[in-house]
């Protein structure tokens, strides 16, 4: 027995691109960037080292959620088999790419953030690229935030029991250790991150989490 699975998360690199094959069947491919922290031991210097990764996604039900709410900067988790196949360049040259493939029927594409904000097409890519505009008809934006337990979101001036304080979250907490790694202390570290989350709508001015609404599907998305 032997198992072929990678579970990743991370930013996305680009709006994703939408390809049609020829049994009429679309394929979405975006980028993916996950980084690495660590500190130097001899200088004490933060460092921070980054690998790209290629999400090729062929199930029929993810991919018109990808279209309308996946985008260049946003956070996404995915879980699908690494696949490496072989195709052909301008030239005619054998060249040979390593891809993170969420196939029709296994796997699984999960929003996780914000995103902070038509591609050209790959010589290895499949089918025929659509724009984002014709791939979303010309939809709305892209403004979904990770799944948040308890509260009606914003200052209710209610009770906060349930909802959920930034400074726990793992996420408030790495942005602290990465404005740390700038030089700032902790303190200055916090400051800057909680006024960094509520300048992007992220927490109420009381520090709480703000829940968003959500399309009408499910954040896990299985396959």
């Amino acid at each position: 027995m032997s198992i072929n699975r990678a579970i990743l998360l991370g930013n996305v690199g680009k709006d994703p691109e939408i390809r049609t094959m020829n049994n009429g069947d679309k394929v979405a491919t975006f980028s993916l960037a996950t980084s690495e922290y660590w500190k130097d031991k001899a200088t004490g210097e933060r460092k921070e080292t980054t690998d790209w990764h290629t999400i090729v996604v062929f199930n029929q039900n993810i991919i018109p959620v990808i279209e309308q709410y996946v985008e260049k900067g946003g956070r996404v988790s995915v879980e699908g088999a690494i696949k490496t196949r072989k195709y052909q360049d301008r030239d005619g040259h054998d060249r040979w790419t390593t891809e993170i493939v969420v196939g029709r029927f296994d796997g699984k594409v999960t929003l996780e953030g914000k995103p902070s904000g038509g591609s050209q097409r790959d010589e290895h890519g499949y089918g025929n690229t659509s724009t984002r505009d014709e791939g979303r008809g010309g939809g709305g934006g892209g403004d979904f935030g990770r799944r948040s337990y308890g509260g009606s979101g914003g200052r209710s001036g209610g009770s906060n029991l349930g909802r959920q304080k930034a400074e726990d979250t793992s996420d408030f907490k790495a942005d602290v250790s990465y404005h740390m790694g700038k030089g700032l202390s902790q303190a200055d570290a916090t400051t800057q991150t909680r006024r960094d989350w509520i300048a992007e709508n992220r927490i109420d001015a009381d520090g709480y989490v703000i829940s968003r609404p959500k399309p009408d599907l499910d954040d896990d998305i299985p396959f």
